[in-house]
């Protein structure tokens, strides 16, 4: 059988766990927030990439435009 020492022991150590739980849980939900705000940065990054690749397409076909049409003057 347990003598009362070693059943007060064992609920401190109970105690002591709870609070490192409840310390790893902020901790882990801190990390999430940190991990959303990086997935949001580069969500909006891809967006932009998306964005400026379209303008850089427009410019290309553009520009092809132009020579084609110098080209159909010229000959």
């Amino acid at each position: 059988m347990l003598k009362r020492d070693n059943i007060a022991n064992l609920l401190n150590q109970q105690i002591l766990l709870e609070e490192l739980e409840k310390k790893e849980g902020k901790k882990i939900e801190e990390e999430n927030n940190k991990s959303k705000i990086l997935i949001f940065v580069e969500f909006i990054g891809f967006i932009l990439e998306f964005i400026f690749c379209f303008f850089q397409l427009i410019f290309y076909i553009i520009l092809l435009i132009i020579i084609i049409g110098i080209f159909y003057a010229i000959f």
